[in-house]
C-alpha cells in the first residue's frame, strides 16, 4: 500500500485472491480499503508501479515481459496499456464464466493474446473502464441522472429507508421524496464483486446530508455504471477472438 502513497500519481488493481460471491475487479489511484471489493474476502493490491529506494520507480510487472508482447506485436506496450488490457479481460463476462471456478479460489491466468489489434483494441477499452471507474472520464461531465425536487438532501436512515422503483428509474431517497433519477434497472442491479454499487453507496451515507459533491459522485457513478454496461458487452465481443486465437 506505501506505493499507493500520494492519489492519482499511480494506479492499483485491487482483487481478493478468493471469491465467495461474484468474481470482481476495481482499480485505484489511492489507498484502498481491505474489503473494497468482496464483503467476505481480503482484497490484494497490485500496484502498477513500484517506489524503491535505490532503484526509484519501476513498472511492477514480471521482467521481460513487456519486451516479449512487442516481439509477438511489432510494438513494446507501455505499462498502462498491460494494465488496461488485463482490467478489460477481467470484465469479460465471458472470461468470467468460463474461469468462475477458478476464479472462486485463486488467481487464473490472463491470457496474453499474440494479435496485437485485439491487445490494442482491449487495452483501450480497459482504459476507457479505468476512467469510468475512477469517475475522471470526460463523458462523465453531463450525467443523465439528479436529484429531484430540491430539499434537504438528507438521506433516510433505519431499514431499507430507501425505496427504488424500476417502472420511474428512480430510487427515493427520504421521506420528503426526493429522488435520483435516470437509473435503469440493469444499472441499480449492478454489482462489483460482492456490492451492489448504488445501494451499498447509499446505505454508507444513512442518515446524513449530502453535499453537493456527493450529490456529483452518486450522479456520475450513475453514469459511471451505465456506460460500463456497454463497454462489457464490446469487450466480449472482442474476447471470442482472444479465447479462440494463440496467446503469448
Amino acid at each position: 500500500m506505501r506505493h499507493m502513497g500520494k492519489p492519482g500519481e499511480n494506479l492499483g488493481l485491487v482483487c481478493p485472491a478468493q471469491h465467495k460471491e461474484e468474481p470482481g475487479a476495481l482499480v485505484t489511484d489511492r489507498m484502498a480499503g481491505h474489503k473494497a471489493v468482496s464483503a467476505y474476502d481480503v482484497n490484494s493490491l497490485f500496484p502498477l508501479y513500484l517506489d524503491d529506494p535505490l532503484l526509484g520507480r519501476t513498472p511492477n510487472l514480471a521482467p521481460g515481459l513487456l519486451a516479449r508482447l512487442g516481439e509477438a506485436h511489432g510494438r513494446e506496450p507501455s505499462p498502462e496499456e498491460l494494465l488496461g488490457y488485463v482490467y478489460a479481460i477481467l470484465y469479460s463476462r465471458p472470461y468470467r464464466e468460463r474461469y468462475r471456478e477458478q476464479l472462486s479460489r485463486g488467481f487464473p491466468r490472463v491470457p496474453l493474446t499474440r494479435d496485437g489489434v485485439l491487445f490494442a483494441n482491449l487495452a483501450v477499452l480497459g482504459a476507457e473502464l479505468i476512467d469510468l471507474h475512477l469517475l475522471r472520464s470526460p463523458c462523465l461531465a453531463l450525467p443523465g441522472s439528479r436529484l429531484e425536487p430540491q430539499g434537504s438532501g438528507t438521506l433516510g436512515s433505519g431499514k431499507r429507508w430507501w425505496e427504488y422503483h424500476p417502472d420511474e428509474g428512480r430510487v427515493y431517497v427520504n421521506p420528503e421524496g426526493q429522488f435520483f433519477d435516470g437509473i435503469p434497472p440493469a444499472v441499480w442491479a449492478y454489482r462489483i464483486g460482492g456490492y451492489p454499487v448504488l445501494d451499498r453507496w447509499l446505505a454508507a451515507r444513512a442518515g446524513r446530508t449530502l453535499r453537493k459533491e456527493e450529490q456529483e459522485t452518486f450522479v456520475k457513478t450513475v453514469a459511471a455504471l451505465t456506460r460500463t454496461l456497454e463497454i462489457e458487452r464490446r469487450i466480449a465481443e472482442v474476447y471470442e477472438g482472444v479465447a479462440g486465437g494463440r496467446v503469448v
